[in-house]
């Protein structure tokens, strides 16, 4: 991860022509000495899509991980599987079996933290109407939203 985070911010390139990694020392020069592991993690993120973003922060009100089943059941509205995938790609996050989780807790608590408390609030919300709708849908309409 923390070398494709240096191919990401252009701080080391392959040149074609030299057939080798050439670091740009003026981009490492400039890099703040004091960044830390979780400023470098969550700043990897920011290339990330949108729409994977999104994603990725819905999970994050999960806490560290989810089951495939829950998220199969937002999925009908934010198409967030395809998203998880690239994450996964990204190793953002890792899937083992049926269980999302993120790769490192800092990820999680990184875009959790992104959300203003009005987002964190509405994707609160999102999520326990649709939990809802589907309890509803598979046992009747025991329950109700507020």
């Amino acid at each position: 991860m923390f070398v494709e985070s240096l191919v990401i911010n252009k701080t080391l390139t392959y040149s074609l022509s030299e057939r080798r990694w050439v670091w740009h020392l003026d981009t490492v020069k400039s890099t703040p000495i004091t960044e830390n592991v979780a400023q470098l993690m969550t700043r990897n993120l920011q290339v990330l899509p949108e729409t994977t973003i999104r994603s990725l922060k819905l999970l994050s009100c999960f806490g560290s991980q989810a089951d495939e089943s829950i998220l199969l059941l937002l999925d009908d509205h934010i198409h967030m599987m395809d998203d998880l995938v690239m994450a996964i790609d990204r190793n953002v996050i890792e899937k083992h079996g049926h269980v999302y989780r993120f790769a490192h807790d800092i990820l999680e608590q990184g875009l959790y933290d992104m959300m203003s408390r009005r987002e964190q609030s509405n994707n609160h919300h999102f999520i326990g109407l649709e939990l809802i709708k589907a309890a509803n849908q598979s046992h009747g309409s025991h329950f109700r939203p507020v």
